[in-house]
């Protein structure tokens, strides 16, 4: 800051001695011919230096300006840019790795689908013979259950059968009693019987 102050005030010094000079160059202009050196017939006034001279300080100014803060500024934008530049390189690995996550993922899915339908078929076969077992326990329940109604069936129709064969025998059996008997049997049955109630 110091060193911009000191190249400011070489600059106005040389731009107010440029000023003073063309002020006397004026001012011989309006009053008198200017002097000339012997022999040459150029005015012993030239403006011309002076105006290098200020020329160069601002040059040699603007130089050690430029210099001094370019280099800093360069390095700044350098160093932004490289950020910047490694940022985006970070971005773009960021980005691969998450493509290359999802392409992963992606050729996963085919395996975890071709998993899943295995695992669908092996649940299928698995359940297949579950319900032919059970289907099986259950014809075989049925057909014993059936069995079991048909022999009850057939134990009441032969004890139908039974209670009226007892009934044929009993009703013959009747028959055949009142056919062999008369009044000469009936007495002494009764007679019989009284006999046997005497006794108890």
């Amino acid at each position: 800051m110091k060193k911009l102050a000191l190249i400011f005030m070489l600059s106005s010094v040389a731009i107010f001695a440029q000023e003073s000079a063309e002020k006397k160059a004026v001012e011989h202009k309006v009053g008198e011919e200017p002097k000339t050196a012997e022999g040459d017939g150029k005015p012993v006034e030239d403006f011309t230096t002076w105006k290098w001279v200020n020329f160069f300080l601002l040059a040699a100014g603007l130089g050690y300006l430029i210099g001094k803060s370019a280099p800093k500024f360069f390095k700044d934008r350098t160093d932004s840019i490289q950020k910047d530049m490694a940022e985006s390189a970070r971005v773009a690995a960021d980005a691969e790795a998450r493509v290359k996550a999802v392409e992963l993922q992606i050729s996963k899915l085919g395996e975890e689908l071709a998993r899943m339908k295995a695992e669908v078929r092996t649940d299928m076969a698995r359940e297949s013979e579950r319900l032919q077992i059970d289907g099986t326990k259950a014809i075989e329940r049925i057909s014993t259950h059936a069995e079991q109604e048909v022999e009850l069936a057939a134990k009441v129709e032969m004890l139908g059968l039974k209670q009226y064969a007892a009934q044929l025998a009993v009703d013959l059996a009747e028959q055949r009693i009142r056919g062999r008997l008369n009044g000469e049997t009936q007495g002494r049955l009764i007679d019989s019987f009284v006999q046997d109630l005497g006794k108890n």
